[in-house]
């Protein structure tokens, strides 16, 4: 073989090789300079992130729609991978329902008519090749909007308000917006529960907080037990206790409920029948409030804060005489001379000094 025929075979060689290099080194991951760089945006609505990956083609002087992007021919909103919109909660999606997960989002443009949003259950597609309609998660019409011109295509959130937000698909002089809305309370929920999985699991006081969210809201009955159940595991408290009650009649379980309430009275500190009984008599519910510190006194015979609160809602239920005696067994106790000096004083009062 002559010298320049030799060379000639080695430069195609050598092509060959490197082409097969370069392949290699792409089917391998490692890092592609894409013409149409990967990009990701998060918008969190209430408590729910919604987040679309995307690769953004440039206009670079070209038609877009009904050229680069075929009208009539699905597209897969993007570059490269088709498109995915991941939902942290349920949604709705221009009013229609649509399950927290991830979906591959395509769309179908026109020329003179609204255009198709899909939201697929199909994620990991090469564009919108091996797209099958069956397993599509929903079809919005979505009518084009003109805008100012974006070269570099994008997704935008504007406007945001606190439970819904307009996302739309930018690029050239067109923008396509979807309105996506969330329950605020099933955000919230969906939230809470993903924070107790993620660092709540031995955390009482997260796990009785979302426990009590619950039971007010009347929302996720079954996980609160659940929340609550953890807590208790841990500890009895007087709260704990009274909140799984309160849980199970919520449930329509009332007959679980009656002996943990009673157990709950068991377990009460000075404090929780302090905090019990104030609250009945903010509500000047008096007569309600005197078991309750009689309990307290009971339990802490000790205690001229018991006593002393004691003697306040026997005087304000009517029983004089009561009160009498408890602010002196109050005062008995009493630790300082501030205390002392005042419960002297009411007793002077009392005794029509």
């Amino acid at each position: 073989m002559s010298r320049p025929r030799l060379a000639a075979h080695a430069a195609g060689l050598l092509s060959l090789l490197a082409l097969a290099a370069s392949s290699a080194s792409a089917q391998d991951g490692l890092p592609v300079l894409r013409a149409s760089p990967y990009a990701s945006v998060t918008q969190r609505i209430a408590f729910t992130d919604v987040t679309v990956r995307f690769h953004r083609p440039g206009v670079r002087g070209r038609e877009v729609f009904g050229s680069v992007v075929p009208y009539g021919q699905l597209w897969r909103a993007g570059a490269n991978e088709n498109t995915t919109v991941t939902f942290g909660s349920d949604v709705s999606v221009d009013g229609q329902p649509v399950p927290a997960g991830t979906y591959g989002f395509h769309v179908l443009p026109f020329r003179d008519k609204p255009w198709t949003v899909v939201f697929s259950k199909q994620t990991n597609l090469w564009g919108s090749f091996g797209y099958d309609r069956g397993q599509d998660a929903l079809r919005v019409e979505v009518t084009p909007e003109k805008t100012a011109h974006v070269e570099w295509m994008d997704f935008r959130f504007s406007p945001v308000d606190d439970d819904s937000c307009v996302m739309a698909l930018c690029w050239a002089e067109t923008s396509l917006p979807v309105t996506i809305d969330v329950d605020l309370e099933a955000s919230k929920f969906g939230a809470t529960r993903a924070l107790i999985e993620e660092r709540g699991a031995d955390d009482p006081a997260l796990l009785l907080s979302a426990a009590q969210w619950a039971a007010d809201e009347g929302t996720g009955l079954e996980d609160a037990l659940g929340w609550v159940d953890r807590a208790i595991a841990q500890e009895k408290t007087f709260t704990n206790l009274g909140l799984k009650a309160r849980i199970l009649e919520g449930l329509g379980r009332a007959d679980e409920a009656a002996p943990l309430l009673k157990e709950a009275w068991l377990v009460a500190t000075e404090e929780d029948l302090g905090k019990v009984g104030g609250q009945l008599m903010s509500n000047k519910q008096y007569a309600e409030a005197v078991p309750v510190f009689e309990l307290s006194v009971r339990g802490n015979p000790e205690s001229w804060k018991a006593h002393d609160q004691l003697a306040e809602a026997y005087l304000k239920s009517g029983d004089a005489a009561k009160a009498l005696e408890t602010y002196a067994k109050a005062l008995e106790l009493a630790p300082d001379e501030a205390t002392k000096t005042r419960l002297s004083e009411t007793l002077e009062k009392l005794r029509g000094g």
